[in-house]
């Protein structure tokens, strides 16, 4: 058995424990990065090595000199939570072979930070990390080795802060002391999730004369999720100063007196600046390389039409995709936020089905989701958020048909449910949550609908509660709880009576986004104007899940599409469930071409990555470019394209309408459990569909073949 492991209490006294969620200040912001080292010799030659580590925050393991691995995995996490999160991970390492130079010893090294740096990043509140492993030998025996007062530790002082390097410094290894076992507080549970892959990628290599300084600049043609490495054959000075696009710089590392550096920390890369100072007698070979990091896939899907702008559209919404899928998916590298952007991974897993065909990360952070919502009695950060939860549950079952992970997530539900009954006012609706966040990124009269006030966000909030009991209806009837399904679809009816009464103004013909007058004051709740708004927002929402039906909802969709209202605009992340509620009422082929093509000028303008949004919210905001939640239109032109709907889960039973949309042409390849899904489309032509055997598709009187190589 292994223990945690730490820096000696005694000796290093003001090196012993971390903010649990924010780094960034308090007393327990304390930097550093500590060595971990133990060789271990055997008298019979090593076959194969398999571990499980892990460490409180961020940390690097190296066998024999050689990166192996990265970690931890991270929790996931919420905002304004100072609780640590409910689970901490550890990582198995497998299938580690022998070493050709030292065939029957091995030497692992650990560099261990103490102190989060990212946003997604969490502690247990103490540095800390943990080994344990099993030695295979030639002759079939095995020894078990791990961490204890046995491993060396030490603080390298070279990392001598944040972004801050100087090897002049001592490393650590001539002061080195035993380490010290420490109270497991972790108690790390083994991740399911797939190892994360990188690739290393060189940018510059240039000669640096003594007694000189050079500036260098290097681009990436896309923007990557990277760790940053020089590496040089003499001592130099690095300033680099790092962006995604424009020169428009987020992040500088400072480096002195360096041959080689690795940064213990992901950037959001596309370019960056270097200036180097070779203060030395001799020239210096100074090399520049970025390590990209991603979680494992291959582009199973695919998507090809006549419109070049369209198709490069695609493929910048699928790479933004790649980096954004680390071992939580992330908002983006840039911000790296927590795992509560539920909205951004709801869209995300809709795009990794197409585009990758796995859902094995989004299965994790639905896990871990609800693992959050179960710590904190059924609230998130974001009350939207939560409720598209259940949206993003329903569906990754759909894909799937992974009962498992229901039945993981319905304590969850139960105590969501919950919650949001407590919200319910005396007219029927929700009336006194805690707040209306987050409705999109854009400012209306001053006010963002980030955390809108109640009368701009109310409907939203409703709609989307509304949205969730449909869903939940649907989950529970899939657990066989016909109680528990009767009941959401219950309440559902009466909210929309509620809804209907409260909400919807017959003078317009529209909803209101929310009510005017006085409510109680919280965090990121702002005082409530008293006057009426009318958004594209509230009339969405309340089409796409049923508040307004028949006539009406199209009419309205209508008025959202046109804005003859003259209401204010929406982002590329909004645009998701305004594209759901042109398909529910029938009007997606009329709109969906023109709302797809607000994506060309925004990629054309930087095809490294997908900006955050179309429309600045704020003045002097400067959008990131490396945002997967604006990425729907690759759910849009794939999954509508093929026109699928999913009758039995898992893609069992599927009904196929083919959408071309304005194109001349279009192929999508889209993956299922079963194989893919091939759609050709010609104008003036029937489409061609090629379904998987074992799926039962109905082409609804199309061209079917049940092999995938009919069509070619």
């Amino acid at each position: 058995m292994a223990d945690w492991i730490w820096l000696p209490q005694a000796r290093f006294p003001d090196y012993q424990t971390a903010s649990v969620r924010d780094g960034a200040d308090g007393e327990h912001n304390r930097y550093a990065v500590v060595r971990f080292t133990r060789n271990y010799v055997f008298d019979k030659k090593i076959k194969d090595i398999s571990l499980t580590v892990s460490g409180d925050t961020s940390f690097e393991l190296y066998r024999d000199g050689a990166l192996i691995f990265r970690g931890p995995p991270m929790p996931g996490g919420d905002f304004l939570n100072d609780d640590p999160a409910p689970n901490h991970y550890a990582a198995a390492i497998d299938n580690l072979g022998p070493s050709e130079d030292s065939p029957r010893a091995v030497e692992f090294t650990a560099l261990v930070r103490l102190s989060r740096l990212a946003c997604c990043e969490y502690s247990r509140g103490h540095g800390g990390f943990y080994l344990s492993g099993r030695i295979g030998l030639e002759d079939g025996s095995s020894a078990q080795i791990g961490t204890d007062g046995t491993w060396t530790c030490a603080i390298d002082r070279r990392y001598a802060g944040p972004r801050y390097f100087d090897g002049s410094l001592p490393d650590g290894t001539a002061d080195a002391v035993n380490a010290e076992v420490t109270p497991d507080i972790w108690n790390a549970v083994l991740s399911d999730q797939l190892r994360l892959c990188y690739e290393n990628t060189e940018l510059i290599s240039v000669t640096v004369e003594p007694h000189s300084t050079r500036v260098i600049n290097a681009d990436i043609p896309s923007i990557k999720c990277a760790y940053v490495e020089f590496t040089s054959d003499a001592p130099v000075d690095i300033k680099c100063r790092i962006a995604e696009a424009f020169g428009d710089y987020h992040s500088e590392i400072n480096a002195y007196n360096v041959t080689f550096y690795r940064s213990d920390e992901m950037f959001s890369f596309g370019e960056a600046e270097y200036t180097v100072t070779n203060a030395g007698d001799r020239p210096a070979v100074f090399t520049a390389s970025v390590e990209a990091s991603h979680y494992p896939a291959f582009y199973r899907g695919s998507f090809e039409c006549d419109d070049d702008a369209m198709n490069e559209v695609f493929d910048v919404c699928r790479e933004t995709l790649d980096i954004c899928r680390q071992s939580i998916h992330l908002d983006s590298p840039k911000h790296q936020e927590l795992l509560a952007c539920t909205g951004d991974y709801y869209i995300e897993m809709l795009m990794e089905a197409a585009a990758f065909g796995d859902l094995s990360l989004s299965r994790a952070d639905i896990r871990r989701t609800a693992d959050q919502l179960c710590q904190h009695d059924g609230r998130l950060f974001h009350t939207t958020y939560s409720l598209i939860f259940v949206s993003m549950l329903l569906d990754y079952y759909m894909y799937t048909a992974d009962t498992d992970t229901l039945k993981y997530c319905e304590k969850a539900l139960g105590l969501l449910f919950r919650r949001f009954a407590g919200y319910i006012g005396e007219n029927g609706i929700l009336d006194d949550p805690p707040d209306y966040m987050f409705v999109d990124w854009i400012v209306v009269d001053g006010y963002s609908m980030h955390h809108p006030p109640k009368t701009l966000g109310q409907t939203a909030l409703n709609a989307f509660y509304a949205g969730a009991l449909l869903a939940a209806e649907k989950i529970y009837a899939y657990l066989g709880r016909d109680d528990m399904s009767a009941q959401m679809r219950s309440k559902y009816d009466s909210l929309k009576s509620a809804m209907n009464a409260v909400l919807f103004d017959e003078d317009r013909m529209l909803y209101v986004s929310g009510l005017p007058g006085k409510t109680k004051t919280a965090t990121y709740l702002p005082q409530n104007p008293d006057r009426q708004f009318f958004l594209r927002h509230a009339q969405t929402l309340c089409v796409l899940y049923g508040i307004a039906e028949g006539g009406l909802a199209a009419e309205l969709m209508r008025r959202v599409m046109d804005a003859d209202e003259d209401m204010p605009d929406y982002q590329p992340y909004f645009a998701h469930f305004v594209f759901d509620a042109l398909y529910k009422t029938g009007l997606y082929g009329e709109y969906a071409p023109a709302l797809l093509a607000r994506w060309k000028p925004m990629v054309a303008q930087c095809p490294k990555g997908l900006a955050e949004g179309w429309i600045r919210p704020e003045e002097g905001y400067r959008f990131d470019h490396s945002h997967a939640w604006g990425g729907t239109a690759i759910y849009q032109l794939m999954f509508r394209g093929c026109g699928i709907e999913i009758v039995e889960p898992g893609f069992k039973k599927i009904l196929l309408h083919p959408q071309l949309f304005d194109f001349d042409y279009m192929n999508v390849t889209y993956p299922t459990p079963f194989g893919d899904i091939r759609v050709q489309q010609r104008k003036g032509e029937e489409p061609l569909i090629a379904a998987p055997d074992g799926m039962i598709a109905d082409p609804a009187g199309r061209p079917l073949h049940n092999t995938a190589s009919a069509v070619k």
